[in-house]
C-alpha cells in the first residue's frame, strides 16, 4: 500500500514524495512501469511534450516519462487505470488544463465549504490538496507565520494553458485575474462590522486528474502578508450575500479610489483585529480619515479645521435623519480623538475607549462609499453637507 500523506504531516512533503516515489519504483510495479511507459512512448503526442514546461498550477515543471509513468501509476492506484488514462488522454487532446488557485487566510476561520459564486469558494485548511501549504496550515510549528495556524483559503478554478512560455519576463496569466479577484474577496471580507482576514500565501496546484501531481511538484507559494493577527472570527454563509454585492460594487470603482479604499479598508481590518486598544484605535482612525479626507486630489487643497470636516462629512454621509447624524458626529468625534491621543501620547486613555459603535459608522462609511461608486472630492464633499433635510 503506498504511504498516505497524513502520516507524514510531521514530517513536511519532501519525505513522503520520496517514500511515495520509493514505493511505485520498487519491483512489485516493475511490470506495471514498462508497460506504461511502452505505452507512453508509443504514443506520439506524449512524445511531442517530453521536454516541454508543463503548468503545475502557480509553477512549472519539465515534463519526462519518468514521472508521468510516476503519476499514471498513482493516478491509476487513486481511481482505476481506465479513469487514469481517460484523464492523460484528456489532457493530451486540449490545450487547456483545469487548476485551483489558492490564497491562504489568517484570522478567519472557516468551519466548511462556502460557496462564493459558480468559480470561489471558502474552504477550510483541511481541503487543501497535498502540499507544504497544507501542512504549514495544520501544523502551527511548521508555519512562518508566527505560530499562527490559518484559518482556511479562498480557491479559486482556472483554465489556462497547459504549455507554460519558456521566458525569463513575468508571464501575465489567467491566474493573474483570478488571484486579484480572490484578494479583493480577501479584502472586502474586512469592511464588513466584525469580520477580518488577511491573505497570507497565494499558491496554485492542478486539479487530481491534469498529469502533475506530486511527481512533478505543485505550484510556489508568494508570502503576501506581515501582519499575522493573533485574534479569529469565523466567517459562514450569512455574509456571502452582502459580501458578493461589495465584490461587484468595488469591481466599478476607479483605479485610484480603489487604491484609497483598498488600503483604508485594510486598515479597519487590521483594527478589528488588534487585541492591543491602542492599536485598534491607530487603525480605525486613520482608516476613517482615508475614507473621509482622503478624497482631495490634484490642486484641491484640504480644508481646514479637519476634526470638524471629519466629523461632518462622515455624519452627512450616512445621517438618514438628525438624530442619525448626532449619533455619527459623536462616534466620529470619538475616533478623532482616539486616534490623535494614540498618535501624540503613544497610549489610549480609558476615557477614549473605542467600542462596537465606533466599529458599526466605519462600517457604514464604507458601504456608503461604496454605493457610491467613488470617494466623494472636496465640491462633492461640500454638497453632501449642505443637502437639505
Amino acid at each position: 500500500m503506498p504511504p498516505k500523506f497524513e502520516d507524514f504531516l510531521l514530517w513536511g512533503v519532501t519525505p513522503y514524495v520520496v517514500e511515495l516515489t520509493r514505493h511505485y519504483l520498487s519491483g512489485q510495479y516493475a511490470e506495471q512501469r514498462a508497460s506504461i511507459e511502452t505505452r507512453l512512448r508509443e504514443d506520439k503526442r506524449v512524445v511531442n511534450l517530453i521536454g516541454s514546461m508543463i503548468r503545475s498550477g502557480s509553477g512549472a515543471y519539465r515534463i519526462e516519462f519518468l514521472s508521468l509513468t510516476l503519476w499514471m501509476l498513482k493516478r491509476s492506484y487513486d481511481v482505476g487505470p481506465e479513469t487514469a488514462w481517460g484523464d492523460l488522454d484528456r489532457f493530451l487532446r486540449g490545450e487547456i488544463a483545469k487548476f485551483d488557485l489558492f490564497l491562504l487566510l489568517v484570522g478567519t476561520q472557516i468551519e466548511k465549504e462556502i460557496e462564493f459564486d459558480k468559480d470561489v469558494s471558502f474552504i477550510p485548511c483541511g481541503q487543501l490538496p497535498e502540499s507544504t501549504e497544507k501542512i504549514e496550515a495544520l501544523i502551527p510549528s511548521w508555519s512562518n507565520l508566527g505560530g499562527v495556524r490559518p484559518g482556511g483559503a479562498l480557491r479559486v478554478t482556472v483554465d489556462m494553458p497547459k504549455i507554460y512560455p519558456e521566458t525569463d519576463n513575468f508571464v501575465i496569466d489567467e491566474s493573474t485575474a483570478a488571484f486579484q479577484k480572490l484578494s479583493e474577496i480577501a479584502l472586502l471580507v474586512n469592511a464588513t462590522r466584525d469580520l477580518f482576514c488577511f491573505p497570507a500565501k497565494a499558491f496554485g496546484f492542478p486539479k487530481d486528474d491534469v498529469p502533475c501531481g506530486v511527481f512533478g511538484g505543485g505550484g510556489s507559494s508568494i508570502v503576501l502578508s506581515d501582519f499575522v493577527p493573533i485574534r479569529g472570527c469565523s466567517i459562514t454563509e450569512d455574509y456571502i450575500p452582502a459580501l458578493r454585492e461589495s465584490q461587484k460594487l468595488f469591481s466599478g470603482v476607479s483605479d485610484v479610489d480603489k487604491r484609497i479604499l483598498s488600503d483604508a479598508i485594510r486598515r479597519f481590518g487590521s483594527a478589528k483585529a488588534w487585541s492591543d486598544a491602542s492599536q485598534a484605535a491607530l487603525d480605525l482612525g486613520i482608516a476613517t480619515e482615508m475614507l473621509l479626507l482622503g478624497g482631495e486630489r490634484k490642486s484641491q487643497e484640504l480644508p481646514d479645521s479637519l476634526s470638524m470636516h471629519f466629523r461632518t462629512r462622515g455624519a452627512w454621509l450616512i445621517g438618514r435623519d438628525a438624530n442619525q447624524r448626532k449619533e455619527a458626529y459623536g462616534s466620529l468625534r470619538d475616533i478623532y480623538a482616539a486616534r490623535s491621543q494614540v498618535a501624540h501620547a503613544g497610549k489610549l486613555s480609558g476615557k477614549n475607549a473605542i467600542g462596537p459603535k465606533h466599529y458599526d459608522v466605519v462600517s457604514e462609511i464604507i458601504a456608503q462609499i461604496l454605493s457610491r461608486g467613488s470617494i466623494p472630492n472636496t465640491t462633492e464633499w461640500s454638497e453632501i453637507v449642505l443637502q437639505a433635510e
